[in-house]
């Protein structure tokens, strides 16, 4: 019985194979990543699931204020990446998108005095402008596919191959202030996308041979015999 145990474990456990592809920008592009299909004579495919990963870095953001009063808030300056299909349907089991939109983004405060006398010139110097120079952030997201739809459009499933749109937008926002005037310098970005199918291998013919076997063993072995008193 020991042997039977120690083969069906051996069943059930399940494997995950990965595939990641790399990415790298400026300022607003966009591109396809390639995939391949989850071949089901590797086994018995459990789940999918995805991973977004995005980190931003350089570029610069220049704030002046205009207005004949103070301004005070919070910018936000950096990237945000979505991702896309037009060959699968990248839905959860909820039917929603199975990532949201991932940023990797710097927010900090500031306040600036009321215009001291630039006018609508954009001008970065201080007390009324500021000058914010980009440094590295990061953000990531995970999602699985919903087993509905897995054979949608092309498909997870077979031997051929996909894609995924990845699409990343310079970011910035400092608030609804109307007489700020800004300029940037584009941030550059780079990450990647990684597919996992989680899966129940599919065992070798001598395995299944040696279960064939150890059943046999099992059923025809006689009970232990037990001497009655």
């Amino acid at each position: 019985m020991c042997v039977l145990s120690i083969t069906l474990s051996q069943f059930a456990a399940a494997q995950m194979l990965t595939q990641t592809k790399y990415f790298t920008g400026s300022s607003n592009s966009n591109g396809t990543l390639t995939f391949n299909q989850f071949d089901r004579t590797t086994g018995h495919l459990k789940s999918i699931s995805i991973l977004f990963y995005l980190e931003t870095f350089g570029g610069r953001l220049i704030l002046d204020n205009d207005s004949t009063s103070s301004a005070s808030g919070i910018f936000e300056f950096g990237s945000c990446g979505s991702i896309g299909s037009n060959d699968v349907a990248l839905l959860n089991p909820s039917y929603s998108p199975c990532l949201g939109n991932v940023k990797a983004i710097h927010k900090q405060s500031f306040s600036l005095t009321a215009d001291n006398g630039d006018g609508l010139a954009l001008d970065s110097s201080t007390p009324d402008g500021l000058v914010f120079n980009g440094h590295p952030e990061i953000a990531a997201a995970t999602g699985f596919i919903g087993e509905t739809f897995w054979n949608i459009g092309k498909g997870f499933l077979g031997t051929s191959s996909f894609g995924i749109n990845y699409s990343v937008l310079q970011w910035v926002d400092y608030g609804p202030l109307a007489l700020m005037s800004y300029a940037v310098n584009p941030v550059n970005f780079e990450g990647f996308i990684t597919l996992i199918y989680t899966y129940q291998a599919a065992p070798e013919p001598a395995t299944l041979l040696f279960f064939g076997l150890s059943i046999a063993i099992v059923r025809i072995c006689p009970k232990p015999y037990s001497k009655r008193s």
